[in-house]
């Protein structure tokens, strides 16, 4: 059973139909609740049902992200769509609304599997192993930057797992029309960050760091997926989407050409391909600290 609830300015039978279309793609899980907002004063709207700490981790988390998500908590299983200015598109086109269900709904899926707790026992253990080296640094605010680069790394790589299942399973027309909708509103590449010199621009702050990591990682959870699904239209977004980003953060994107023929060669849900994947992540993150 799924019950929809809409605070959102979108047809309420264009929402139902999508929901219906996805759930016979993807099993959704019990007692689901999908809910569709598209402004963060509806956060509160969709945690009303959640008790103590889950619930106002869960509105935090709501306010600050702004985005699509699923959330298992006290044995409730929630699927957000938010709809914000940048995917206003999905409030008309309904195959890429149905790419963002599909996509949560491999969340939930995988979250059954404990694909979460794998992903960050080894994201623990990388930090583990990592933090003496980088506190011979003695670098002010390292360790908190280093802890938010790896959080970005866990959910990109949860991402590419999902984003991968979905185009396995022949699901990737979805998640494929929703992103070309979200990227296709770009006339020239984007060019949020700029650092010629980046180490220079590291050693005055280290948030630099932080930023310019972030942003390439959570570019990788699009493009790594449809570089590994054959299909032109697929893998056409995908090099457009690597291409405005070298443009952008040059000396960051050549350098990560490492990880993405790692994941595009040694793709694995072993414990030895995590390991692996975080530990290249540090080693970029290291030699842009030194």
């Amino acid at each position: 059973m799924v019950k929809i609830e809409i605070r959102a300015k979108i047809s309420k039978k264009f929402v139902e139909d999508a929901v219906n279309k996805a759930i016979k793609l993807v099993e959704p899980p019990k007692n689901l609740k999908v809910f569709v907002i598209d402004n963060v004063n509806q956060c509160p709207f969709v945690t009303a049902d959640l008790k103590g700490f889950a619930r106002k981790a869960y509105e935090k988390f709501c306010r600050a992200e702004k985005t699509s998500m699923s959330v298992t908590a006290n044995g409730h299983e929630h699927l957000i769509v938010f709809i914000t200015k940048e995917d206003e598109y999905i409030r008309k086109n309904k195959t890429a609304l149905i790419g963002t269900l599909v996509h949560e709904l491999m969340h939930t899926q995988q979250r059954k599997k404990h694909i979460d707790e794998y992903i960050f026992a080894e994201l623990e253990d990388t930090l583990k192993r990592w933090s003496p080296k980088f506190r011979k640094l003695k670098i002010k605010g390292l360790n908190n930057v280093i802890m938010d680069i790896l959080d970005e790394a866990g959910y990109a790589l949860k991402d590419i797992y999902d984003n991968y299942q979905l185009t396995k399973a022949g699901l990737g027309k979805y998640i494929l029309e929703d992103y070309t909708n979200l990227y296709k509103g770009f006339k020239t590449c984007p060019r949020p960050l700029e650092f010629g010199k980046l180490h220079a621009e590291v050693k005055k702050n280290v948030r630099v760091l932080r930023n310019v990591i972030n942003f390439q990682i959570s570019i990788l959870a699009v493009v790594i997926p449809f570089m590994m699904w054959h299909k032109p239209k697929a893998r056409l977004l995908a090099a457009r989407i690597e291409n405005c980003y070298r443009i952008s953060i040059t000396k960051v994107t050549y350098e990560f050409d490492d990880l993405i023929n790692y994941v595009l060669h040694n793709y694995d849900w072993s414990s030895a391909f995590r390991r692996k994947y975080f530990d290249i992540i540090m080693q970029k993150v290291y030699m842009l600290v030194t």
